[in-house]
């Protein structure tokens, strides 16, 4: 479990459809890929309504299983998490859940300036 959450990814997330199986299919919209996400938070979040783009740390116990939460998920108006995802996906080759992601997801630089954008696009 701890290797798993030491690879985990911050990074702004669209509901794309319900999982066959549990849970919900994330599209990464800051990096190329898709994940599959099983959480108990986010059926709650979206059964009350809540937006179904949103900013979160999300991490997987092992490799090719589904993904969970781990922090907070922050809401995002679609319209920003696309302006926000243009911003940072431009580069081709960025793979959503690489090694990457997960090392630039580590550094409290990148997590604040993803956190700092959110609040001053929403002011």
């Amino acid at each position: 479990m701890l290797a798993g959450m030491q690879g985990s990814v911050l990074s702004f997330w669209r509901v794309s459809e319900p999982h066959p199986v549990a849970g919900w299919i994330l599209e990464d919209l800051a990096w190329n890929g898709t994940v599959w996400m099983v959480d108990e938070r986010l059926e709650q979040y979206l059964a009350a309504g809540g937006s179904r783009c949103f900013m979160s740390r999300l991490f997987r116990s092992e490799p090719n299983q589904f993904w969970m939460s781990c922090s907070s998920i922050v809401p995002v108006p679609k319209a920003v998490a696309e302006m926000m995802a243009g911003q940072e996906g431009e580069e081709a080759g960025k793979v959503s859940g690489s090694t990457e992601h997960a090392n630039l997801s580590r550094h409290s630089t990148y997590a604040t300036m993803l956190y700092a954008s959110v609040l001053m696009a929403t002011r």
